[in-house]
C-alpha cells in the first residue's frame, strides 16, 4: 500500500504524526489554508489522537501505534508515493503558501537531498572541518527515494563522537544520523535564509510532549483533564528549573498547550483539552522563576504569546 497521490500534478505529500487531536486540528486548518491541493497530499498517522475524520477533510488517516517517532517516519518513507514529502511536526505550522514551491524549486538538484526551514540552531556537526547546521525534522521537506536508495532511517541511535548534541545525552536524535550520512556521502541539505524560514514556518516545541505529561483522558468522555490542580502544575514546572541541561522544558511545553487551547477556542470552540493553566497564570510561575532564570523564563512566554498572535492573524 502506499500513499499520497500519483497524479502528476502531486509533487509532495505533507506527513505527520498525531497524538494530540487539538493541536493536529489547528495544524491542518494552516496546512489547508497555505498549500495548494492539485500539489499537495496530505497523510497524518494518527498515533492515538482518535481523530475526527470530518475534521480533517481531504487527508489520509493512518492509524498506527505510538511508536519512535523515528520508526513511524520511516514507514512512512517506504510508503509515500510522491517524489517529495514534507514531514513537519504538528506544532510547526505552514503560514505561507509558498513554502511547499520554494522547497520543490530547492530540490531540483540532483544532489539536493532535502531542504529545512526548522533547523537545530543549538549545535552543529563537524565534517572535514567544516560546520554544517542540523537539518531536525520539525519541518524538513526530502526526497524520499535518496533515502530508501541510500538506506537511511530517522531513527535514534547511540553516538560516542562527543560533538554530537554538543554532548547532551550521547546519542543522535531523530533523523540526526541521517542527515550525517547525507553530507558525508555528498548531498546538499539546504537551509533558506533566517528570514525567509521565519516568514513561511514557524512553530512552538514540544507541545506533544508536554499534552502526554500534563493531560490524562476524562473516563468514558473524548476529553482530557490536567495532570494535577494548577498549583501543583505550577510546582511541577518550577521543579525542572534544577535540570542542567533544560531546566525551562517544561514551562515551553506548558506555553505550547496553552497557545494550542487558546487557538483552538478561537478556530473552532471549545478543544478537548482546556482543563490547563491560561495564559496569566503561566505569568505568575515565570514570575517565580528564580532570578537566574527568571528573565530567560519571561521571554519564553512573551515569544510564544506574540506567536499565538501572529497565528491567529494568518488564519
Amino acid at each position: 500500500m502506499s500513499y499520497g497521490s500519483r497524479r502528476r500534478s502531486q509533487r509532495t505529500t505533507v506527513f505527520t504524526c498525531s497524538v494530540y487531536a487539538d493541536l493536529t486540528r489547528v495544524w491542518y486548518h494552516f496546512i489547508r489554508r497555505y498549500t495548494r491541493r492539485e500539489r499537495v497530499s496530505v497523510v497524518i498517522y494518527d498515533c492515538g489522537a482518535a481523530l475526527t475524520p470530518a475534521d480533517f477533510v481531504g487527508a489520509t488517516i493512518v492509524r498506527r501505534p505510538n511508536l519512535d517517532h523515528g520508526r513511524n517516519i520511516d514507514h512512512a518513507v517506504r510508503v509515500i508515493a510522491t517524489p517529495r514529502m514534507f514531514l513537519i511536526d504538528d506544532d510547526s505550522f505552514v503560514v505561507d503558501a509558498r513554502a511547499e514551491p520554494l522547497a520543490a524549486r530547492l530540490l531540483r538538484p540532483r544532489r539536493a537531498a532535502a531542504v529545512t526551514f526548522r533547523p537545530r540552531e543549538w549545535w552543529h556537526f563537524e565534517i572535514d572541518g567544516l560546520r554544517h547546521p542540523v537539518m531536525g525534522t520539525n519541518a524538513l521537506v526530502f526526497k524520499p527515494e535518496i533515502f530508501r536508495r541510500e538506506r537511511l532511517s530517522f531513527r535514534q541511535r547511540p553516538a560516542s563522537d562527543p560533538t554530537i548534541r554538543n554532548g547532551v545525552d550521547g546519542r543522535y536524535d531523530t533523523g540526526d544520523h541521517a542527515n550525517e550520512v547525507l553530507l558525508r556521502r555528498g548531498y546538499a541539505v539546504v537551509i533558506p535564509d533566517a528570514a525567509l524560514r521565519d516568514a513561511m514556518v514557524v512553530g512552538y516545541s514540544g507541545v506533544t510532549r508536554g499534552f502526554l505529561n500534563f493531560a490524562r483522558p476524562v473516563p468514558g468522555r473524548p476529553r482530557y483533564r490536567a495532570s494535577a490542580s494548577p498549583s501543583s502544575l505550577a510546582a511541577e514546572i518550577l521543579a525542572h528549573a534544577q535540570d542542567p541541561h533544560w531546566p525551562l522544558e517544561k514551562l515551553r511545553w506548558a506555553c505550547g498547550i496553552t497557545a494550542v487551547i487558546d487557538l483552538h477556542r478561537r478556530f473552532f470552540g471549545e478543544p478537548r483539552f482546556g482543563d490547563f493553566l491560561g495564559w496569566e497564570a503561566l505569568a505568575d510561575v515565570t514570575a517565580a522563576f528564580r532570578p537566574s532564570l527568571r528573565s530567560a523564563a519571561e521571554a519564553l512566554l512573551d515569544a510564544c504569546r506574540a506567536l499565538t498572535e501572529r497565528l491567529a492573524a494568518a488564519h
